[in-house]
């Protein structure tokens, strides 16, 4: 089962704009990871921007990924790198990644596409050397730009959800469980709705 391994935040504007994530890196290493914020820390944030590369365009409770793009008119990008299951002496990992910005009308306030690709322990192009910071202009690389650099490496943006994720399919990343992972972490309460549906230690399984 793919592992999450490195998750890479740029240019993420919350809390009507008075917060930043400008170009974080977080190297989970594949284990079970403890993430301890303040109130307000942007803890239930940062599983809504991880849910984006498999759920795209998913809610968090009540909160739309739009909302993000209230204060100001950006572009964000999400990527998580996978540890997959393999043999042999190199590692193999997949990138997948998420970029957002306004719409072009109040009839769709959000576009976004999503995008994988996947490399060994030996590779050149990593999560880690995806452009999110323009290096000239020293600032977040914009919507098109981005696009356009995937294309020019060999990496197909994907506009369509349910294409992308048959995509993911092929690697065990599977949509159906991290819909309940987005249940249980919705909103305040949410395990507890979750368990109440399980009776049984069978029906928990099942669900």
């Amino acid at each position: 089962m793919p592992r999450l391994n490195r998750i890479r935040v740029t240019n993420i504007q919350y809390d009507h704009g008075k917060k930043q994530l400008p170009d974080l890196l977080f190297d989970v290493k594949s284990l079970d990871t403890l993430f301890i914020l303040a109130n307000g820390g942007g803890k239930s944030l940062l599983v809504q921007l991880i849910l984006q590369v498999i759920l795209p365009n998913s809610r968090m409770g009540k909160r739309k990924v739009e909302d993000l793009l209230q204060a100001g008119h950006y572009t964000g990008h999400i990527a998580v790198e996978w540890l997959l299951d393999s043999f042999g002496e190199r590692r193999q990992f997949l990138c997948t990644g998420f970029c957002f910005s306004r719409g072009q009308n109040t009839e769709r306030p959000l576009r976004y596409y999503n995008y994988l690709f996947d490399y060994d322990d030996r590779s050149e192009l990593t999560i880690e050397d995806l452009p999110f910071i323009n290096t000239e202009e020293k600032r977040p690389i914009q919507y098109q730009k981005l696009k356009d650099w995937l294309r020019e490496n060999g990496i197909q943006p994907l506009d369509r959800p349910e294409t992308y994720q048959e995509r993911l399919k092929i690697y065990q990343i599977l949509p159906e469980e991290w819909k309940n992972i987005r249940k249980t972490n919705g909103d305040e309460g949410g395990v507890d709705k979750f368990f109440e549906k399980s009776k049984t230690t069978r029906q928990l399984m099942d669900n």
